[in-house]
């Protein structure tokens, strides 16, 4: 809501708690006519109004860069150490692969946004609980059946970048 005189009707950290989802009472951001909390029904469809909203203030879009390196990791098992350190259990890594789902399933009505999401190699390990053979939804959308690698599919919506090994660089190098 933009006000005549240039003034909000709710001053700005109460908007900033807002939308990093820490706001405690949803009455101090009502006079700005938000009735909701940002909450993991709403925020996919907050962030597809805000990556078109800032194609329609000039700019290209929006990236948005989610590293889930966090959610491969256990919790070393002493818990009484001071370990001030954010681990997520099982559910809460199954969880966050649903949301990517959902991101992957909702693609057609987003716009001007990029996805990126960063893992580390047990992500595509088939042993290991936590990586994305947890969780065949969100593998089976991101998997190439068939691939063939020494040609690159344009049309392709998954992207893997992996470390060269160091005696393909060398060849390369040396045959430019």
């Amino acid at each position: 809501q933009l006000d005549p005189n240039g003034m909000s009707p709710v001053p700005a950290d109460v908007i900033k708690e807002w939308l990093r989802g820490g706001l405690q009472r949803l009455s101090e951001i009502k006079p700005a006519l938000i009735f909701q909390k940002v909450a993991r029904d709403n925020a996919r469809y907050l962030l597809a109004s805000l990556s078109h909203w800032a194609h329609l203030a000039g700019k290209k879009g929006l990236v948005l860069a989610i590293d889930i390196s966090r959610c491969l990791m256990q919790r070393p098992r002493p818990k009484d150490l001071q370990d001030e350190s954010r681990y997520y259990s099982l559910a809460m890594t199954l969880d966050t692969y649903e949301l990517l789902r959902q991101c992957i399933d909702a693609t057609d009505e987003t716009e001007f946004c990029l996805t990126t999401v960063i893992a580390p190699p047990a992500f595509l390990h088939p042993d290991d609980r936590r990586g994305v053979y947890g969780y065949d939804a969100l593998r089976m959308r991101i998997w190439d059946e068939v691939r063939d690698k020494q040609r690159v599919n344009p049309l392709s919506t998954l992207v893997r970048l992996a470390p060269v090994p160091q005696a393909d660089h060398v060849a390369t190098a040396g045959g430019v």
